[in-house]
């Protein structure tokens, strides 16, 4: 008796959780392609090339923005990670699909990670970080012991691949390391 009334609840809890409407997926005030002053909280890791950053950026609870910043010739990237807070002057855009059959689902995996815009900026000088912190300190400490792993399974190794297979920061590796990965069926690791 106890253990259909138990599987009744689940079969109930899940046709309601069904049920529930979609979440509403947030507006942004800009046209795709517009260039936008977008402030918020560095809520991931942030991926840098030298050249080129990759990180997160909350605009609001539930609603954040992946945002490339691009050092022009001569300049140097900032040191950015989580929890500081920024504006940044950058070309926003929804992401999209290519719509081939069997493609990967873009626009599903990001939004999964909230993230519904991608936004990029050109030029160093159009970041600005507000003084201050934000965010979870714990997720701060997990996302530094990452990056420590990263480079000192760089340093140990003299490997760029070495971050990408214990942490999964792939920053270095190059399209031709990423091309021979793929080839001998070893990309997955």
């Amino acid at each position: 008796r106890q253990i259909c009334l138990l599987a009744a609840c689940f079969l109930v809890g899940g046709f309601l959780s069904s049920r529930q409407p979609a979440p509403r997926e947030p507006e942004l005030d800009a046209a795709s392609g517009e260039i936008v002053l977008l402030s918020g909280c560095i809520v991931g890791p942030v991926s840098s090339d030298g050249i080129q950053s990759r990180f997160p950026v909350e605009l609001e609870p539930g609603a954040d923005a992946r945002v490339t910043l691009t050092a022009r010739p001569g300049e140097v990237l900032p040191l950015l990670e989580y929890g500081q807070q920024i504006e940044v002057e950058a070309k926003v855009r929804k992401p999209k699909n290519f719509g081939n059959p069997g493609a990967f689902d873009f626009v599903g995996y990001l939004h999964r990670q909230s993230v519904y815009w991608l936004a990029s900026a050109w030029g160093t000088n159009k970041l600005t970080v507000i003084p201050g912190n934000c965010g979870s300190s714990v997720r701060r400490s997990i996302l530094g012991m990452r990056a420590w792993i990263a480079e000192h399974g760089r340093q140990v190794s003299h490997e760029d691949f070495m971050p990408a297979l214990l942490v999964g920061d792939n920053a270095l590796i190059t399209k031709n390391d990423t091309a021979d990965f793929r080839r001998t069926g070893t990309y997955h690791a």
